[in-house]
């Protein structure tokens, strides 16, 4: 099976009556924390 790859991506973003097109987005950053939690029961494993 072959797929070809667009070229472009394009995205939009819909705010009531307002459709905002867009290729590119800058600016953006991600954060994650995770935490250890106990498994209910037998408590010798963690998740």
């Amino acid at each position: 099976m072959e797929w070809d790859l667009p070229v472009n991506f394009y995205f939009s973003v819909e705010i009531g009556a307002w459709k905002l097109p867009f290729r590119e987005v800058s600016g953006l950053t991600l954060e994650m924390e995770t935490e250890k939690i106990r498994e209910g029961g037998e408590n010798k494993f963690e998740l």
